[in-house]
């Protein structure tokens, strides 16, 4: 079997559907399989949209779980090559056939991802390089941030965020989105465990991923002529702001312990004064205006960042 495919679904059900016709109707000359994972959607009857869908493989969750559902359809994958997808993503013509097409001719690499667009058709510019000590400190930390903007007009925000790449033809991209990877099953077969670590529920699930990728001494590549429609941030439109912050720190802070944990401490404990710092001042200001609805959003976001990276490690 040359494809397993995997989509998670929380509450993006009419994007689903559009995703699974898409494979459906492009998904020509490649024998394929395709489980889908439904997060405990309360959008639509997502039992009812399986009944058009019945020759792929449907498990439903009574809670979201985030990314480690994937779990659930590792260990029954037979194809060659596992394909993450996401439920907001809507394949376009000839794009598994590419992305099969260059894993099997390019023994270097270990994944590979489509070009995303915009529903207008404009590129979508969503890829990273992995973290490193530089782009933490001038991509996560307000100091940073001032510093890359007032200083060296914000170069590592741009390199962090690959803008120094052109997308116009293959390049190697360390970390793209998890919303179309194609990865070699045998690379993260051979670790213990499963394929998504537990501690990386909601982000940097990829992130860790593609870092395992490398680890394994494979690359990663993006095929502009393999085209995927994407619908970016639609699984999380829902989710309250500060909840997304809170999270995306608490997880970074576990990939740094994970893979980088020698400095992590130190950046562990500056996220912890910074934040608490940041908190106390957003207090004060909000007694000293008389227009306090800005920094009591900022104060909710503040302590919702607070608790979840003081308790990072828990999970």
């Amino acid at each position: 079997m040359d494809l397993s495919i995997a989509v998670i679904n929380w509450n993006t059900s009419d994007l689903l559907v559009d995703c699974l016709r898409s494979i459906v109707e492009h998904g020509q000359n490649l024998e394929y399989e395709l489980t889908v994972v439904d997060n405990g959607s309360t959008d639509a009857d997502v039992r009812e949209i399986s009944k058009d869908f019945r020759n792929f493989r449907w498990k439903f969750n009574q809670d979201n779980t985030g990314g480690c559902a994937l779990n659930e359809a590792w260990d029954q994958i037979r194809g060659r090559h596992f394909l993450f997808l996401g439920p907001d993503a809507q394949i376009q013509p000839g794009c598994l056939q590419e992305l099969v097409r260059f894993l099997d001719s390019h023994p270097e690499a270990g994944g590979v991802s489509g070009q995303l667009l915009n529903p207008d058709g404009s590129i979508q510019h969503y890829c990273r390089r992995l973290p490193t000590l530089s782009s933490v400190f001038f991509c996560w930390t307000r100091l940073g941030n001032t510093l890359d903007r007032e200083f060296v007009n914000h170069h590592f925000l741009h390199q962090y965020k690959c803008q120094d790449i052109r997308l116009d033809s293959i390049v190697e991209v360390q970390q793209p989105s998890a919303a179309c990877l194609l990865i070699r099953p045998e690379l993260v077969r051979e670790k213990s465990g499963p394929i998504i670590d537990r501690r990386f529920p909601f982000y940097f699930n990829d992130v860790d991923l593609c870092k395992r990728v490398y680890d394994a001494g494979y690359r990663i590549f993006l095929l502009p002529d393999a085209k995927v429609i994407h619908h970016l941030g639609s699984a999380f439109a829902h989710k309250d702001e500060g909840w997304k912050l809170g999270e995306n720190h608490a997880s970074l802070l576990r990939y740094l312990f994970k893979h980088h944990v020698i400095w992590a401490w130190a950046f562990y404990g500056y996220s912890l004064c910074e934040t608490f710092t940041s908190l106390v001042l957003n207090h004060i200001k909000s007694f000293l205006t008389s227009d306090s609805e800005q920094f009591e959003r900022r104060i909710q976001e503040g302590h919702q960042i607070l608790s979840r990276i003081a308790v990072f490690f828990i999970r």
